[in-house]
């Protein structure tokens, strides 16, 4: 049976979508003047995705230990 070997990095557009959607949130929050709700969405929303950025990388380093086997 062949294996492929894991992907590394996710693709390019997952960055770029994730930096729409914050610019689009401060942008919404400076228009209904909720600036400082706006910035604490948008640090949540962050935190997040680097949270699932870092377990997409533990994931990816146990699937290339496996591989290895």
């Amino acid at each position: 049976m062949s294996h492929s070997p894991p992907r590394r990095e996710l693709p390019a557009g997952v960055g770029a979508g994730v930096a729409i959607i914050l610019v689009g949130i401060l942008a919404y929050a400076f228009i209904t003047a909720n600036i400082l709700l706006g910035v604490f969405v948008a640090v949540g929303i962050g935190s997040a995705v680097y949270l699932l950025h870092l377990f997409h990388r533990l994931v990816v380093a146990v699937e290339e230990i496996a591989f290895k086997l």
